[in-house]
């Protein structure tokens, strides 16, 4: 029998998570799902601006489907900085383990169609041409038919902190990424 070698396996399990995430940040070039049943990423987004804007309560989508969210859906977006972080909790040997994505000022950050499961959504934002109330928005699968919610024409926020139960982007480009995975808890 041989012997495990867990300085290694520790090299590798990190070189493994590094490229899983470059893969998720490959794939959002065509198209972006991340959810989980719990809180999936901790954000920082600077310089947001997006052409029109709806906000609705329902649930999360894929494993956060129990999980009341507010559903925020931007068309033409703009970010001057965005940072994720996304903790994976018992890896083995490894213990919590910290993946963090940062698209850095000057990255040329966009996204077409860019919707987040917020259970915490907090930041200074203007909205123009808003309204409030039942058939502000259109109601989906995950809000029902008596949904109220708001609509805005364009949205712009300096600094915004938020809390992520899921992320969907139909394409999201960024001339720039860092992406790092650290033991234990990790800031932008």
């Amino acid at each position: 029998m041989g012997h495990i070698r867990y300085g290694r396996f520790a090299a590798l399990s990190a070189a493994g998570l590094i490229v899983a995430g470059a893969g998720a940040v490959v794939t959002a070039q065509t198209g972006l799902n991340v959810s989980a049943g719990e809180l999936v990423a901790a954000a920082e987004v600077r310089g947001l601006s997006a052409a029109s804007t709806s906000i609705q309560a329902g649930h999360g989508m894929l494993d956060a489907s129990e999980r009341p969210v507010a559903i925020v859906t931007m068309q033409d977006v703009r970010m001057d900085y965005a940072c994720m972080r996304m903790s994976s909790i018992d890896v083995p040997l490894l213990g919590t383990v910290t993946v963090t994505a940062v698209l850095p000022e000057g990255a040329d950050i966009h996204a077409g169609t860019l919707t987040v499961d917020s259970a915490s959504l907090a930041g200074p934002m203007a909205l123009d041409d808003m309204s409030i109330g039942a058939g502000a928005t259109q109601p989906s699968e995950r809000t029902g038919s008596g949904v109220v919610g708001l609509s805005s024409g364009s949205l712009t926020a300096g600094h915004l902190d938020v809390e992520l139960a899921g992320l969907h982007a139909d394409r999201l480009t960024s001339s720039t990424i860092e992406l790092r995975a650290e033991r234990g808890e990790a800031r932008c």
